[in-house]
């Protein structure tokens, strides 16, 4: 038998008596390894990112010397913007590997076109600038900070999710939309956009994609490992080894208890062990998930604060808007701008208003009217006087905008509105008007005046 971890040959049992590395159990770890690397690589041909990391990760628990596992892994990250993450990942793949090694191609590359992977880095920064932004409640700047790094990097994964969440918290969900699809077009599986789009739609699961895109430069830059490459150190770790081993493991020390009993015993403690490593793996996946978990309900605990924030910030901008609009009308009524200091306070919604605001649009009304309907009487009965009745007839109306209930001058505006319409032969405007006079001010000065008026009309 030949030790595929030193590459001894020895003649009978299971153990290498060179590195001590039990060679069936190598040999089948090694196999797992691989049909974990296979499945990145699937799944990253498929653009399922987040499944492809998450299966090389495995592969590289298995044994940390699969170098073909570590140089997909970094192109992964390099394709979803984490460049460090890559470089780390490559540069560990060529300290296993130092000839006919992708990776030290990968990093020659970065090496020699130093201004794409500065623009990568100019990316990373505005990311972590829109970070910045965020915790200060400026989403406006952190939302274009986030669109540059991505003009940047157009597969910058996480600058597509933060942005997303800017535009959730602004409640533009149209736009989060459209960049979550984007997100989900380059990782279909991604956590983080799928739970925003959850948000948006309850009912629903995913989006409807278009077919994903390829990933060929992927699969051409990586090879398969062969299981038996001599790629690995003779430092393996027998403790990194899935439950499922454990049953064949235990078939075997049966056998061994049917054929060599005196070995019984050591078997033994071997299963046991094995069982504590699974035991001990299952409770750090859990610690992990539950982190994981944690991480996501402070995450959506953050954008819940941040919603809740934008809104008070929000209400307040519109009241100071407000506010500052209202000062402008009484600085206007103070210099007798009667009908500048009217039109500023119509302007204002009384939406939303606190009592005292109110109070103060009101009194600009109050204040502004009576001397409107003053002015616009005057300026109709000197244009009347003149024999101007057209423009006599608009300053009329323009006082009769302004005329408050039971005041004085509504019946004689009323009034000259009636003879002006008499004047211009228009008796059915005019007899509505004498009616009014009659109708809302029947004690007032000009009733006779338009009764008479009436009656003359037929």
């Amino acid at each position: 038998m030949k030790c595929p971890n030193c590459e001894m040959e020895f003649e009978s049992g299971h153990v290498c008596p060179a590195c001590k590395v039990d060679v069936p159990l190598f040999s089948k770890t090694v196999r797992i390894s691989d049909s974990l690397y296979n499945a990145g690589l699937a799944r990253a041909k498929s653009a399922d990112m987040t499944g492809a990391v998450d299966s090389l990760k495995k592969s590289l628990a298995l044994n940390k010397n699969n170098v073909a596992a570590r140089n997909l892994i970094g192109l992964v990250y390099f394709e979803i913007g984490r460049i460090g993450d890559a470089l780390k990942e490559w540069l560990i793949s060529a300290s296993l590997l130092t000839e006919e090694n992708p990776a030290s191609e990968y990093i020659q590359r970065i090496e020699k076109n130093t201004r794409p992977i500065e623009k990568l880095n100019d990316a990373a920064r505005m990311y972590n600038m829109a970070f910045d932004y965020i915790r200060q409640k400026s989403d406006d700047m952190a939302i274009i900070q986030l669109k540059k790094a991505i003009e940047l990097n157009p597969k910058f994964i996480d600058a597509l999710n933060l942005l997303s969440l800017c535009y959730l918290m602004r409640g533009e969900n149209d736009k989060a939309v459209g960049v979550i699809e984007k997100t989900l077009s380059l990782d279909v599986n991604n956590p983080i956009a799928l739970h925003y789009y959850r948000q948006i739609f309850p009912g629903k699961t995913r989006p409807e994609l278009g077919h994903a895109a390829k990933k060929a430069a992927v699969s051409s830059a990586v090879r398969r490992q062969p299981a038996g490459e001599p790629w690995f150190g003779r430092s393996f770790p027998i403790a990194g080894i899935l439950a499922f081993i454990i049953g064949g493991l235990s078939a075997f020390a049966v056998l061994y208890i049917l054929i060599v009993p005196e070995k019984i015993a050591v078997k033994e403690l071997e299963i046991e062990k094995l069982q504590n490593d699974r035991v001990a793996q299952v409770q750090l996946l859990q610690e992990q998930l539950d982190s994981v978990n944690t991480e996501l309900k402070g995450l959506l605990e953050s954008e819940r604060v941040l919603k809740e924030e934008n809104a008070a910030l929000a209400s307040q901008i519109d009241l100071n808007e407000k506010l500052n609009r209202i000062v402008d009308a009484e600085r206007r009524l103070d210099r007798q701008e009667y009908q500048e200091a009217v039109d500023a306070a119509a302007s204002i919604s009384a939406d939303g208003l606190p009592s005292d605001l109110l109070e103060r649009l009101r009194n600009i009304r109050i204040t502004a009217y009576p001397q409107l309907t003053l002015k616009y009487y005057n300026d109709g009965v000197r244009l009347y006087n003149s024999a101007s009745y057209g423009q006599s007839r608009l300053e009329f109306e323009n006082a009769l905008r302004y005329v408050q209930p039971d005041e004085e001058l509504g019946d004689d505006v009323l009034y000259y509105l009636g003879r002006i319409a008499v004047i211009e032969d228009d008796p059915d405007g005019a007899r509505v008007y004498f009616q009014r006079v009659l109708d809302e001010y029947p004690d007032g000065n000009q009733a006779a005046n338009a009764r008479s008026r009436l009656n003359s009309l037929g």
